[in-house]
């Protein structure tokens, strides 16, 4: 129920947004290293998905999953193309409940900008609370035993979507610490 234009998937993978998202930062504060398993959760156009890459190195993987065919399709088109530095990328199509990686599979889930989904009341585009928690509870389980989430996400406070302590409730719902 969503699109993306090509041309704001290209917008939206392209380098000059270096100076703004700062992916070697973003990459270092993760404490992503050589070996790990990152699991791109949402990851649109894939920008993070290639640049995790070159982090985890040749030893690691990257999941790069969405639940819109057009953007796995986007990256993949675009990796083609480009390359990423080591070729342990992995995309996964799912839907808006379960992320469909496997159990204790990832050091680390990222989400980047994903909980638009998602209102105040955890009802925005017929997504009811337990649906909410599901998605949740399949990052969880996908997590090994010393798995991290972590999160960057846009400002909502006043645009009326969901809150960052609405996100913390949701994820200790999900059984999150």
């Amino acid at each position: 129920d969503l699109i993306y234009p090509r041309e704001k998937l290209q917008r939206m993978a392209s380098p000059t947004l270096d100076s703004s998202r700062k992916p070697e930062q973003v990459a270092r504060l993760l404490g992503l290293e050589p070996g790990m398993a990152v699991a791109d959760v949402g990851s649109g156009s894939g920008y993070y998905t290639w640049h995790f890459s070159r982090a985890v190195g040749p030893e690691g993987s990257v999941w790069a999953t969405d639940i819109l065919l057009a953007t796995l399709e986007f990256t993949l088109v675009r990796m083609e193309a480009e390359p990423p530095p080591y070729p342990n990328v992995l995309l996964i199509l799912h839907d808006r409940r379960d992320v469909l990686l496997p159990s204790a599979s990832v050091d680390l889930a990222f989400l980047s900008n994903v909980h638009y989904f998602y209102d105040a009341d955890h009802v925005q585009s017929g997504h009811s609370k337990e649906e909410v928690l599901r998605f949740y509870r399949s990052i969880h389980r996908a997590l090994g035993p010393d798995g991290r989430l972590a999160i960057i996400e846009r400002d909502t406070e006043h645009d009326g979507k969901v809150t960052r302590d609405e996100i913390t409730e949701q994820l200790r719902w999900a059984g999150f610490e």
